[in-house]
């Protein structure tokens, strides 16, 4: 539970009465109402409930939300009107008709999404229109100007309303054409969102347009699945455009006090120092008071918002938040959660990260491990050549030779050591990978593309192996036997080599998987250097 206490204070010698504001702040829970209402009478802060209604006069309103049983009374009451008004009872109609059109009124930015509710809403208005008509009100023609304000496009059900109301409303069309035309221009952050006039998609911002009847709108801008709050605007020339932030709009809530709710403590912990100020500026207030509750602990900040500064914090348990609050007066920052006071060091809202870790040692083993992973490679590659140039020797003795044997021992001999380098140089090339890997959340895009690689350069070594010929140790090893013997150990050499570059988008899983708790430790000092793992395993 967090609370914001947002101060107005006035100049020295000025007459003006100090007002401030506070405004609740949850995390993922209902508005602490109550604790805001307890922070507002210590501090002498507006009342709750006014703060509420001078934003949404100012700012925005949430959008409504039409309960099942106000669309069916609305729908019931408008059916009603036109029994009514066939049987020209028409104060009664009037009645149904005031009844129904107070609800459509009201949830007009929601009816206004469905295309069918948006042609009711306009035939219950000029329904209306058509009983000040019939019983000679001059209010009929204003009544239809406001229809058509309501619902600024659309036309009316075909042969529901008699030709004098259907001849008013396309004559009022045609002079709406002819006039002044208010312009309305309407940009978000981010861009792309839809525009909704009176529930109405228009368009996606930065969205504009010159041909808007005059007058008030409603508008919604929506960047999300989320409803967008109403904003009500001006349409004329030379109006300011409206400009929307989505984040700050789905922070902002008013349903009966004014608040900000955000998902998580991380969301809150980014933005509500910037959120807080600006509510504030739109109350032109100085000062910002922060008040988060987090169990029987209260977190009071003071900000000042010219500077954009904390100018002081306290900490303290339920039992002490008037001496907390007295403090953060004065300008003093101190703990009161313990037997006493204590100071402390003012919240700051914006702190410098930590500078990057050194990796000097760390770089320093990987390329160490890397590099001799490379030299083992470049020894396995050339035993490997040595054995293929030994391999006619081999060829052209006999085994009745006296060097044969010795010969093809060695030779045989040399496979072992080209297994050998390869084996670890694919070792060490798995083992220089954490300390040389570059930080990333889970496996990033090129990970795969490298192991993509290395599964392709293995199959090459899988497919070498296996379409090689064999021959046993004590044969006599011929031309066929050597070709052979050198395609298994370039089968071996390749396999090996792909393991390294397999490896990368699995290290990085596992140290996405260890949420980063598991790390290598270097520690280096005058005497000693300790390396090892540290974290759960």
């Amino acid at each position: 539970m967090v609370v914001i206490a947002i101060a107005l204070w006035p100049t020295k010698g000025s007459g003006q009465a100090r007002a401030s504001l506070v405004v609740p702040v949850t995390i993922g829970a209902d508005p602490p109402s109550a604790a805001a209402a307890v922070i507002a009478r210590e501090i002498g802060a507006l009342p709750l409930d006014e703060a509420w209604a001078r934003y949404e006069a100012r700012a925005s309103t949430p959008p409504p939300a039409p309960t099942t049983e106000e669309l069916d009374r609305w729908l019931s009451r408008s059916r009603d009107a036109v029994r009514m008004l066939a049987l020209a009872e028409h104060a009664a109609a009037r009645e149904a008709l005031a009844e129904g059109m107070a609800i459509a009124e009201q949830h007009v930015v929601e009816l206004g999404r469905d295309p069918e509710r948006v042609r009711q809403v306009l035939d219950t208005c000029l329904d209306d229109v058509r009983a000040r008509l019939e019983t000679h009100d001059d209010s009929a023609e204003s009544r239809a100007r406001a229809c058509r304000a309501l619902i600024p496009r659309g036309a009316p059900s075909p042969y529901r309303h008699p030709p004098e109301v259907v001849e008013l409303l396309a004559r009022l069309d045609a002079e709406l054409e002819r006039a002044p035309r208010g312009a309305l221009r309407v940009e978000s952050e981010p861009a792309g969102c839809i525009v909704r006039v009176h529930g109405i998609e228009v368009g996606r911002t930065p969205w504009a347009s010159e041909r808007l009847a005059p007058g008030e709108l409603r508008v919604q801008v929506e960047c999300g699945d989320e409803r967008g709050r109403v904003h009500r605007v001006i349409a004329g020339e030379g109006a300011s455009p409206l400009h929307v932030d989505a984040r700050f709009e789905r922070a902002v809530r008013s349903d009966g006090v004014l608040a900000l709710a955000y998902r998580d403590r991380a969301d809150a912990d980014a933005h509500r120092f910037d959120d807080a100020i600006r509510l504030a500026t739109s109350f032109d207030a100085r000062e910002v008071w922060l008040v988060e509750a987090r169990g029987s602990t209260l977190h009071v900040d003071r900000v000042d918002v010219v500077a954009q500064r904390v100018i002081a914090s306290a900490r303290a348990t339920t039992e002490r938040v008037a001496a907390a609050i007295a403090d953060v007066r004065a300008g003093r920052s101190r703990d009161h959660r313990g037997a006493t006071a204590s100071e402390m060091t003012p919240w700051d809202p914006h702190p410098t990260p930590p500078p990057p870790a050194d990796r000097t040692i760390e770089h320093v083993i990987g390329s160490v491990l890397g590099g001799a992973g490379v030299a083992a490679f470049v020894a396995a590659w050339a035993t490997y050549g040595s054995r293929v140039d030994l391999g006619p020797e081999l060829d052209a003795t006999q085994p009745t030779d006296r060097d044969f044997i010795p010969m093809r021992d060695t030779w045989l001999n040399r496979r072992y050591a080209v297994w050998s380098f390869a084996a670890s140089g694919a070792a060490l090339g798995i083992a220089a990978l954490p300390w040389l890997m570059i930080e990333a959340d889970g496996a990033p895009w090129w990970s795969w593309i490298v192991a993509g690689v290395g599964l392709a350069t293995s199959a090459i070594g899988i497919v070498e192996i296996a379409t090689a010929g064999t021959c046993a140790d004590d044969a006599d090893h011929d031309q066929r036997c050597v070709d052979a013997a050198a395609a298994v150990d370039r089968g071996a050499i390749v396999i090996a080599t792909s393991a390294p570059l397999i490896a990368v988008p699995i290290v990085y899983a596992v140290r996405d998987a260890t949420g980063g708790a598991t790390q290598v430790v270097v520690e280096a000092s005058r005497d000693r250097v300790v390396v090892g793992a540290r974290g759960a395993f």
